[in-house]
């Protein structure tokens, strides 16, 4: 990652993880053997990381050092606190009113919503900005 970071930055690296893991969680959500949705769900699950990391590099990295634990706690808390639970309801609610396969689409459905937001936010002039400072 410090490598991937260093090379391409963070802003870049969140950049193109994104849509990489809506596309690979569409993917795994509609593969119709197990051995293809568990390799989807290995690279799947790696692009996701590449964004966490990402993110969690770029924080760090612009955060003032005397507001790291504020700013990583409540990153943290929005995330794992905040975005796996209430996630996981609308997930099983979208699978109960619509089944499974809408429940399972409905995650990476978000994530593309997210992807498209990432790209027409300023992280996008960040990582114009860092690809012409290097």
């Amino acid at each position: 990652m410090p490598r991937l970071v260093r090379e391409h930055g963070a802003p870049r690296v969140t950049l193109l993880a994104l849509p990489a893991s809506a596309l690979l969680a569409t993917a795994t959500a509609l593969s119709m053997n197990w051995i293809e949705g568990a390799l989807l769900l290995l690279a799947w699950g790696i692009a996701y990381m590449l964004v966490v990391m990402a993110a969690v590099t770029y924080r760090m990295q612009e955060t003032p050092e005397r507001l790291m634990s504020r700013v990583n706690t409540a990153g943290r808390m929005l995330s794992f606190g905040l975005g796996w639970p209430v996630g996981s309801l609308l997930g099983g609610l979208v699978a109960q009113a619509a089944g499974p396969g809408a429940g399972m689409l409905a995650g990476p459905s978000l994530a593309a919503v997210g992807a498209v937001l990432a790209w027409t936010s300023p992280l996008r002039a960040e990582e114009r900005r860092a690809a012409e400072a290097r």
